[in-house]
């Protein structure tokens, strides 16, 4: 087939998905041709589906492009949500099939060099004087950031350019989130641009310098208010006398029995009185598959010097966290209340075949997340004749493919929520839990 035809078929399908949003990457304008007739689409990864082998693609022309994938799809550990991609692909039954995902790296901004991890570790022991900027949003940097770093958001670099030290000449390293991640380009140009002569970026990121067995740390309004799991690694006797308030005393002797205790999904703060106390246990934690762990800077000495409040008495030891809803989100609650009461919400399975014929709730709507839309018939694909006001509860299996139909539906004016929690069925029915 003409790859015109493609093309035109390409952009048809997906303007009548309904698949258009606003757009943060800096790269090709349009879908591109390759040598060997398949296309290629570049973008950042918005949602990643193993179940329903979906991964959506936001491109900088402002569309959504959903894509099949398989097991043979190249590149499939690219496919990171947050991330850069290049994406090649063709066209299968009137629908773009994935053949291989390769990152889609940042650019050097003119006027700045890059440095490596090794590098910025050498002058963090000789105490070099650098200014150490995180690029990502303040809530990202507030959760953990690199040892030193100070906060300047991408999108407030222009407006924040005072807090860059007056002489031009001192040295600025800029970092975000990885390889692919742009916001420390684009914080770093802006540097370029006004002056600044001596600009370099670590594109590897918080990501490789957690790779690389490095420790983060939370800024002190995190550990005083932040929706946090704090442990204490001291011994009981100690943090009966003195610990940092809501902190959980799990003593390091024994952190390798316990640890399990800690919800996989919070954001974990450690400290001790020991350097090696800490470290070992954020080791132990990162090895064990826990994304968002993080020290106080300088351990509970540190602390203290700042004047942070303390508390004593008797200690608590088992964690607690209830995760808060992203924008989006709808609780299990108001979930559950609509399964009882369909008058408060339809509620819609994006499941596959395979799995709804295991089981279902009985006044679910089904519509695997693959055929979204493209069906004519299906009455989702009508806004006009739904109300506006009507809520929509949306479910999968644990939330991955729920929250990429919220992000396509939402985008069609639907009021629509997505529900993060794991939905087991078996024989017709089905459970829910965190």
């Amino acid at each position: 087939m003409n790859q015109g035809i493609l093309r035109i078929s390409f952009l048809t399908l997906f303007v009548f998905a309904g698949l258009i949003s606003a757009t943060t990457i800096s790269v090709a304008k349009e879908a591109t041709d390759t040598t060997d007739g398949s296309d290629l689409s570049i973008g950042k990864v918005v949602g990643k589906s193993n179940k329903a082998k979906e991964i959506s693609i936001e491109q900088e022309n402002g569309e959504t492009v959903m894509m099949s994938f398989d097991d043979i799809t190249g590149g499939l550990e690219y496919a990171v949500k947050g991330c850069n991609a290049v994406v090649t692909y063709e066209m299968i039954e009137g629908k773009p099939h994935a053949i291989d995902i390769q990152q889609k790296l940042a650019e050097l901004p003119k006027g700045v060099t890059s440095i490596e991890i090794p590098d910025l570790q050498g002058l963090m022991k000789r105490k070099e004087k650098i200014f150490l900027i995180d690029s990502r949003p303040a809530s990202r940097f507030a959760e953990s950031h690199l040892p030193g770093a100070i906060s300047i958001p991408s999108g407030d670099m222009v407006r924040l350019l005072p807090k860059l030290p007056p002489d031009k000449n001192s040295p600025l390293i800029f970092y975000c989130d990885g390889v692919t991640c742009n916001m420390s380009s684009k914080s770093a140009g802006q540097a370029a641009k006004a002056g600044y002569t001596n600009v370099k970026i670590l594109f590897a990121g918080i990501r490789g310098w957690i790779k690389a067995g490095y420790p983060t740390y939370a800024t002190n309004d995190e550990i005083f208010s932040g929706n946090i799991v704090l442990i204490d690694l001291r011994s009981t006797e100690k943090a009966e006398k003195a610990r940092i308030p809501r902190s959980i005393n799990m003593p390091s002797a024994t952190f390798t029995d316990s640890f399990d205790l800690i919800p996989m999904k919070a954001p974990v703060v450690l400290y001790s009185d020991s350097d090696a106390e800490s470290l070992a246990a954020l080791t132990l934690l990162r090895e064990n598959d826990y994304k968002r762990v993080a020290l106080i800077e300088g351990n509970f000495e540190g602390w203290l010097q700042i004047g942070g409040s303390l508390q004593k008495g008797p200690v608590e030891t088992k964690p607690r966290w209830t995760r808060k809803l992203e924008e989006g989100e709808v609780s299990r609650a108001d979930f559950e209340a609509a399964l009882k009461d369909p008058n408060k919400a339809l509620i819609l399975d994006v499941r596959g075949p395979e799995e709804t014929a295991k089981g279902k709730f009985p006044q679910a709507h089904l519509v695997p997340l693959n055929l979204l839309c493209q069906d004519k018939q299906d009455p989702l694909c009508h806004i006009q004749e739904i109300n506006s006001q009507q809520k929509i509860y949306i479910h999968c299996s644990t939330g991955a493919r729920a929250e990429m139909a919220y992000k396509e539906l939402k985008k069609r004016g639907l009021n629509v929520f997505f529900l993060v929690a794991v939905v087991t069925c078996e024989k017709g029915g089905c459970s829910v839990q965190d």
